[in-house]
């Protein structure tokens, strides 16, 4: 890079993320401009005339070189927006993923639904990650109260910045818990997005995935359904009656899960799909 022009920076970071196989170079080079220079995307366009600092190239020139080894933008920046909200994300955590609303939706329903004969409600989200599922519940419902549970330390800290830096930080709990082990009491809604990848399916995944998120969190058995057969038999004792449990789940694993959770007594509600058409999250009711 000879020009320091917004311009050809960008057009020359793009074509070097192009050669390391980027199918999203030029929105990935803008993000992480953008970052660098404390500017939105659309500001480098109308500005893309705008000479940059030494200091700053430098910079952008390092995290550009974490993009090329396919590092996700998440982790560079420390950052991911999910349901309208910015959660802080690292290495501890998986990335919220838009496929994960089609629970929040799915949940809010249910929830609208328990509001009218119980005003405090109370959730459970187990795996809670970075707590994007319970934060965004709880953005959206003022009066509910929730817990989140985790197996990393190291994530539930994330899950707590988060919960601050979106002021529900006074209607929520975080236990470090392996599922329901640690937990007491009953819930209203229970929502989890465990691991369900198999593990023979390691070398298919994208190297961003594979590389860099969390084996933990994303790695489930030979047949990807192990965090499914152990949470099925514990959350039905975590319900309320007329309770509702919400898990997302991979392609192709809806009608195994649904299965496990009727042989444990719940009554299958919904299978619900995300905007791609694939069975993403099944809903199961606890009734008397």
């Amino acid at each position: 890079m000879q020009n320091f022009t917004l311009r050809n920076i960008i057009t020359s970071a793009t074509n070097e993320l192009i050669k390391s196989g980027s199918e999203s170079a030029r929105l990935d080079v803008t993000i992480l401009l953008g970052y660098v220079l404390g500017v939105s995307r659309e500001r480098l366009i109308l500005d893309d005339d705008r000479i940059i600092s030494d200091a700053e190239l430098e910079k952008f020139n390092i995290l550009l070189k974490k993009r090329i080894n396919k590092e996700p933008i998440a982790y560079i920046i420390g950052k991911k927006e999910f349901w309208g909200l910015d959660f802080i994300v690292n290495h501890a955590t998986l990335i919220p993923r838009p496929d994960s609303e089609t629970l929040v939706e799915a949940a809010l329903k249910r929830a609208n639904l328990l509001l009218g004969h119980n005003k405090d409600l109370t959730i459970l989200d187990i795996g809670t990650g970075t707590a994007c599922l319970l934060i965004s519940l709880l953005w959206e419902l003022p009066t509910a109260a929730g817990v989140g549970v985790d197996i990393s330390e190291a994530a539930l800290q994330i899950a707590n910045k988060n919960a601050e830096i979106h002021g529900v930080k006074n209607r929520t709990q975080f236990i470090k818990s392996n599922w329901c082990k640690n937990i007491n009491g009953k819930f209203d809604l229970i929502i989890s997005n465990p691991p369900y990848i198999a593990s023979n399916d390691k070398l298919s995944l994208m190297q961003d995935v594979a590389l860099y998120e969390p084996h933990s969190a994303l790695f489930s058995g030979i047949d990807g359904l192990d965090s499914y057969r152990e949470l099925s038999a514990q959350v039905g004792e975590r319900l309320n009656d007329g309770g509702f449990v919400l898990f997302e789940v991979g392609a192709g694993q809806a009608e195994q899960v649904a299965l496990m959770l009727t042989e444990n007594g719940l009554n299958i509600d919904e299978v619900k799909k995300d905007l791609n058409g694939i069975k993403r999250c099944v809903v199961a009711q606890k009734v008397n």
